[in-house]
């Protein structure tokens, strides 16, 4: 069986990728209906909200570092790390996973400078 860890640094890997970022189907399975985030910008995006901006986003190649997981319980996590795109500062990041009927889904991340 494969780790949960894995599983989620594998999904939170994913959604740094240009083709997940613009699939539709994907973020819908990988976004949870309570989906929140907070923005660099401190803009507030739902679900629906955020899918429809990356999906008119420019590809773009993100460095990630520090990525780590920690378990918070059988069906919480929390993802912490930091990105850098060509030109800008690095941002640090928050993510909170759920597991939810089997499988793992983001239901907040907040981007801070």
């Amino acid at each position: 069986m494969v780790d949960d860890q894995v599983i989620i640094l594998g999904l939170e890997q994913g959604l740094l990728t240009p083709s997940i970022r613009k699939s539709v189907p994907c973020l819908d399975k990988i976004l949870a209906n309570e989906f929140i985030e907070i923005g660099q910008s401190g803009t507030i995006y739902d679900k629906k909200s955020i899918i429809n901006t990356l999906g008119t986003k420019p590809d773009k190649t993100i460095i990630f570092e520090d990525m780590k997981v920690r378990l918070l319980s059988n069906s919480l996590a929390l993802v912490t790390y930091k990105t850098k795109t060509r030109g800008r500062p690095f941002v640090r990041r928050y993510s909170l996973w759920e597991r939810a009927h089997n499988h793992w889904q983001l239901v907040f991340h907040e981007a801070r400078k």
